[in-house]
């Protein structure tokens, strides 16, 4: 369960999308973010947002090194990994068995390429961010949105 409150986490997801509607959605699988432009994946906003609007430089680059650190990046910052797992676990709602396992195992590695799914753009991406922030703000839970 998210020790962050769900206000917290709403407020991190509305700034997550306006990151997105200014820089772009990233689909590129070979870093969180555009190594040319500003386009950020779904984790790489989310963090920014949690991180007061920082995003360090090492996001964009496209080596396993910098994936792996920027992954430890958001693991220990607890309002972006409980932003994450909460977002996750809201879209992954009706996931079961293997999928749901891989879900609940890497939701950072889920988000980043729930964009590759088919039907999914950047303005479905920011309207789900906003939508579950909404019924967080509302609810204080995101199970009331599904």
């Amino acid at each position: 369960m998210p020790e962050t409150p769900p206000t917290e986490q709403a407020i991190t997801l509305r700034w997550a999308a306006v990151y997105i509607d200014l820089y772009g959605l990233y689909t590129g699988d070979e870093a969180f973010a555009a190594s040319t432009g500003n386009a950020l994946d779904v984790p790489a906003a989310i963090y920014q947002a949690a991180n007061d609007g920082v995003l360090p430089s090492e996001f964009a680059l496209p080596s396993i090194e910098a994936i792996e650190r920027c992954k430890s990046r958001i693991i220990t910052n607890p309002v972006a990994m409980d932003t994450i797992r909460t977002l996750s676990a809201h879209l992954n709602s009706d996931a079961v068995g293997a999928a749901a396992a891989a879900i609940e195992a890497d939701p950072i590695d889920a988000l980043a390429a729930w964009p590759d799914q088919p039907g999914v753009t950047q303005e479905v991406v920011t309207t789900a961010l906003r939508a579950l922030a909404q019924t967080l703000t509302d609810t204080g839970s995101p199970s009331a949105a599904a």
